[in-house]
């Protein structure tokens, strides 16, 4: 043909890939020439003499191509003028058909920096152009705290749904078979890749060339033409370079002894052809394997409908497998989907083959001592059925990684694998008949070789034939068992939420049970391969299924924003809880030693999903990093580019703990007791620790990981083009922002726990703390000391008390803020004090010097991370200066509460009074306390604080006041359209409709079901408990109170009437008696809850 392949650009779109966003592929394309060994004469033009115009019409004549940037020329600090102009007239490819974009070729083009060629060269570019002010590229990456941005930085990866479009078929862009004898670079590198081959004992030559061009142009594909078939020489060292690749695999499934180019069916050749295409790194030979695995795919359908004796036939199988193995990573959506979704007929048909049975005959062919032709066919039988076996498991690996890696359920059960176990390699490769007989003669034909099952049910037991079997195979399929059961094992644990609590106990207790068994079966498993059958892949697939045993990777990627925004909220509280447990330590130090694994992988071999694997560990070493809220204090890491990085290290926690460095007595004491400060090791920086607390250099180091493991000439496969763009910059934007943030959710969702005795202990949140030391020198009201906790909790039947102090309304009318916020610190400190000699009995509320803005958020701050401990939240008024807590000088307040997630206790002020009604004679408690309450409630539910800020727990006292009587007449005024009020005719028609505005479009209802929203039942009654349920307040958002001193030591016996109300109601279930009494509160207090775990008082559910 006349015009060149690689000038043709409406006739060759497989080079280029998916680039739906046309600014910015002008920005990142260059002009490049044709290559000058291509297969048509190529046009040399002074390029600096082009103008736009001169540019485009050589394009549509075919003398010149839009190619993606080349590395070496994708960064030029002085772009051309046709360049300048390419980016700032982007239109001038407004006539070009560029339809076949849609064709999805992954994010090749997806990278933020255009780069298809080499993910180095795009990191290499980030770093230059953060220094460059004048570059036309930015590293100022909008961040954002909103789950829908995370969700949007998926649409572009591998994980999301591929969207198809109307009437684009199996081949729409990719419509002509273009692929000549190849640039000197690409036959060069081919030829250096495939020489290390043994040399096969046939060769691919024209003959075979043309039984594939034949089985192409058979197939009658509409709209499909071939422009250039590649060349024998070409196939045959892409064979070569494939058959490398076999000898190295841990589980080889073509037979290399017996495999004829002459007489092997041509799909076969292609499925050999395209596993080599793709996994050499030049792109335009990747480009070319994945069309012929699509060629592929099309014709074993074909062969299929046509034949049915290919079910049964071994070559058909091995092409079919090989179909499904090079779609399953080719990192297109579109291929990845088809090729998941066709992987059970490949299944079934090595079922109904017998693949995954033992044959009736288990012994060696008898003919190894006879004839030389009887020979070669016991060798060819035997291979046969050595590759039904080999190709058998390769099918279950395949199928177990696939579950991993796309969190799908297994197709096939590792109960189904009762083949027998695979012969050692030597048998496997060897040369010749001759050479297979001298290593079978050791083989005792009398002894039963052992079944796969048997070895998946105990890896020790091939002790017993360590020197006749392929133990590599076997302990690679005992893992991938394991992983399958790791699997089970996790949807039970999914179950956990949805179940009634008398099963939930059952389930959960059977789940540690079985989490702990496979665990150990995963450490006898490392023991056994360390010394027995050790290998990178192994390794690394222990310390993946270990972590993946202990981290519930599918919701971190769903936190992640995999599956939208809806779903990131709802599974936010369960990963919150995941990373405040112990299995996260565990989780998080196998996910470091997949790093350190990977680390070790040759050149250019981390792919597939191995890749994925890495990508996986990162995922939860950020969710960890940024959810685990331990103390922290100042120390320095180093970020990989040598500049000095501030971090927070446990201050209780010097030992540093390398996450990727060997097991010692420090790891396992993190693992085990949560003793030290994790970090990964930085292998560019020798010595440098890089703490785990900071994510975004956790995905630096885990994007490295990834790079590391390609040489600098190396193109980047598509898939492991988009894991480390996603990891690079796609992750960036979860990087700056709260981790409290994160786990908003529309309906906040509780903890749960259980308790080891028949009535759950109880929590009492309103438990007043008086310090005489403190308040006696002020003159200030005293009326018991911390001395009488213990007394009070005993006569009150309480397990533990949240002290919080008595906030008189002239600490803030009167009082300089100075002296109020000093008594709040004495207060604070006295607090954590107490709560120090018991903390598993002992909570705080520390005060807040409301109204006071810098002092308060002064002492927000001192709270959350200086105090030792923490407080479990902190107490407020429902007024401060006169002001009630809607008003918007509160919300630089509220805004800070919001970030860190806290608890805020409010109890009522006294007031200014009328004067008709002397607070000496009807006293502040008597109408003026509930009545402020309810004040309160409906302030902030009128200006949508509640809706504004719902990381904040907001607990009410005194059972709410007096609001939930007036619950149902607020209701009934606000339904009314025409009421007459103070504000005019239409005043309550007006707020109700300002209420909706102001709380996100919700009605005081759902403003009130939003699930931020806490009583706690001091001073009401069980028959009260009726209001509360009428105002849709939720069994999980009540708990208990004593309001002590007020209350018990007045009268004893009602205070705890009181307390038990909600019991004695009789409208909630035990399961939710239980949740009020402790339950809840712990729910809301993670370090009075720990305390409960870590003590065995609850268990976490």
């Amino acid at each position: 043909m006349s015009v060149s392949y690689a000038a043709n650009l409406s006739k060759d779109p497989i080079t280029f890939g998916d680039m739906s966003n046309l600014t910015r592929i002008t920005a990142n394309f260059a002009v490049a020439f044709a290559q000058r060994d291509s297969i048509a004469p190529t046009y040399y033009i002074d390029m600096s003499q082009l103008t736009p115009a001169t540019l485009l019409d050589l394009v549509r004549r075919g003398e010149l191509t839009v190619l993606p940037k080349l590395a070496a020329l994708a960064y030029e600090p002085k772009p051309s003028a046709v360049m300048k102009s390419l980016v700032q007239a982007p239109s001038i490819f407004e006539d070009v058909d560029f339809s076949w974009f849609d064709f999805g070729l992954l994010d090749l083009t997806m990278d933020p920096f255009g780069d298809m060629t080499n993910a180095d060269a795009a990191a290499a570019a980030h770093n230059r152009t953060s220094e460059d002010p004048n570059s036309t590229l930015t590293s100022n990456w909008p961040l954002s705290s909103s789950f829908s941005t995370r969700s949007e930085a998926y649409q572009r990866s591998p994980w999301t749904g591929w969207q198809p479009a109307k009437f684009h078929g199996s081949f729409h862009g990719q419509d002509v078979i273009n692929l000549g004898a190849g640039s000197s670079r690409e036959r060069t590198t081919l030829w250096m890749k495939a020489s290390t081959a043994p040399r096969m004992g046939s060769t691919l030559d024209g003959a075979c060339r043309d039984r594939l061009l034949v089985l192409v142009t058979a197939m009658k594909i509409s709209r499909f033409s071939i422009h250039s078939f590649p060349p024998a020489e070409l196939l045959n060292e892409l064979v070569r370079f494939s058959f490398i690749q076999e000898s190295v695999s841990l589980v080889p499934s073509i037979h290399p002894g017996t495999f004829s180019c002459y007489h092997v069916r041509p799909e076969l050749l292609l499925g050999v052809i395209a596993s080599g295409a793709v996994s050499l790194p030049e792109r335009r030979i990747q480009v070319t394997g994945l069309l012929i695995q699509e060629l592929l795919r099309t014709a074993i359908a074909q062969l299929f409908e046509t034949d049915n004796s290919a079910t049964r036939d071994l070559q058909a199988l091995q092409a079919y497998m090989r179909a499904l193995e090079v779609g399953v990573w080719s990192g297109l959506k579109r291929k990845t989907e088809i090729a998941c979704s066709f992987m059970q007929p490949e299944y079934t048909m090595l079922f109904e083959a017998g693949a995954f049975s033992p044959p009736p005959d288990q012994k060696p062919a008898q003919s190894i001592y006879q004839s030389a032709d009887e020979l070669d066919r016991g060798w060819r039988t035997w291979a046969i059925k050595e590759s039904f076996t080999h190709l058998a498991i390769r099918g279950f690996i395949h199928d177990s990684q696939v579950s991993m890696a796309f969190f799908k359920p297994p197709t096939i059960s590792y109960a189904e694998l009762n083949m027998p176990i695979p012969y050692p390699r030597r048998l496997w490769f060897a040369k010749d008949a001759k050479k297979w007989r001298q290593e079978l003669l050791p083989f005792d034909n009398g002894v039963q070789r052992l079944l796969l099952t048997e070895v998946l049910a105990d890896v020790t037991v091939l002790e017993r034939c360590s020197d006749k079997a392929d133990l590599q195979i076997c302990c690679f399929a005992a893992i991938h068992a394991l992983a399958n059961q790791v699997w089970d094992l996790q949807q039970q644990f999914a179950l956990l939420v949805s179940a009634p609590e008398a099963k939930r106990r059952r389930i959960y207790s059977w789940c540690i049970s079985r989490q702990r068994d496979l665990y150990e079966d995963l450490m006898t498993t490392r023991m056994y391969c360390k010394r027995h059958a050790a290998h990178h892949e192994i390794s690394l697939m222990l310390e993946y299924v270990m972590m993946a045993l202990h981290a519930p990777i599918a919701n971190v990627q769903r936190f992640a924003g995999k599956e939208g925004e809806s779903e990131a909220r709802r599974v936010a509280p369960t990963v919150g809880e995941w990373s405040q447990s112990s299995s996260a330590q565990v989780a998080i130090w196998h996910a470091g030693q997949v790093l350190r694994t990977a680390r070790r992988f040759p050149p250019s071999t981390l792919q597939n999903f191995y890749a994925v694997a890495i990508y996986h560990a990162a995922l939860v070493l950020w969710a960890y990093s940024i959810l685990s809220n331990r103390t922290l204090s100042h120390a320095e890491g180093m970020i990989p580019d040598g500049i000095s990085h501030s971090m927070r290290v446990d201050s209780s926690s010097a030992t540093l703990v390398m996450l990727d460095g060997e097991d010692n007595d420090d790891a396992l004491a993190f693992r085990t007791l949560g003793h030290g400060t994790p970090g990964l090791s930085d292998p560019a920086h020798s010595g440098t620790f890089c703490p785990v607390g900071d994510p975004a250099l956790t995905m630096q180091l885990s994007a490295d990981t990834l790079r590391g493991n390609l040489l600098s000439t190396d193109p980047t496969p598509p898939l492991l083009s988009c894991l480390v763009a996603r990891l690079s910059h796609g992750i960036i934007q979860l990087l700056k922002f709260s981790p409290i943030d994160l786990l908003r959710t529309e309906n906040m969702t509780s903890s749960r726990f259980a308790f080891n005795q028949e009535k759950a202990p109880v929590v009492d949140v309103h438990f007043h703390y008086f310090a005489p030391h403190i308040l006696g020198p002020l003159g200030e009201f005293v009326i018991a000391a911390p001395k009488e906790t213990e007394g009070a909790m005993a006569l009150l039947g309480t397990t533990a008390v949240i002290y919080s102090p008595v906030i008189w309304s002239k600490y803030s009318t009167d009082w300089s803020p100075k002296k109020w916020a000093d008594l709040c610190r004495q207060l604070t400190d006295a607090q954590a004090a107490e709560v120090t000699q018991d903390p598993a009995r002992r909570g705080s509320f520390a005060p807040l010097p409301l109204p006071h803005l810098q002092e308060t958020l002064t002492a927000l701050k001192y709270g959350e991370e200086t105090c030792q401990p923490r407080p479990d939240g902190y107490a407020i008024t429902t007024s401060a200066n006169n002001v009630y807590l809607g008003n918007a000088l509160f919300d630089p307040i509220w805004d800070e509460c919001n970030k860190r997630g806290v608890t805020l206790f409010v109890h009522p002020n006294e007031t200014v009074m009328p004067p008709s009604l002397d607070p000496k004679v009807y006293g502040w408690q008597m109408i003026e306390f509930p009545t402020e309450t309810a004040r309160c409630l409906m302030n902030l539910v009128d200006t949508g604080v509640f809706s504004r800020y719902p990381n904040i727990r907001w607990i009410f006292s005194h059972n709410g006041g007096s609001f939930p009587f007036l619950y149902q007449r607020v209701i009934r005024t606000l339904s009314g359209s025409k009421l007459i009020g103070v504000g005019g005719p239409d005043a309550m028609a007006k707020q109700k409709d300002r209420i909706k505005e102001n709380n996100e479009g919700k009605t005081l209802e759902e403003v009130f079901a939003n699930g931020n929203i806490y009583i706690e039942c001091s001073q009401g009654t069980a028959a009260q408990q009726s209001i509360l349920r009428a105002m849709g307040l939720k069994p999980q958002n009540i708990l208990t109170g004593s309001d002590w001193p007020f209350t018990g030591k007045v009268d004893v016996h009602a205070t705890l009437a009181e307390m038990n109300g909600p019991e004695k109601s009789g409208f909630y279930t035990k399961e939710e008696i239980d949740g009020i009494r402790a339950g809840n509160a712990l729910s809301i207090m993670p370090r009075l809850a720990e305390s409960w775990v870590e003590n065995k008082m609850a268990v976490r559910i």
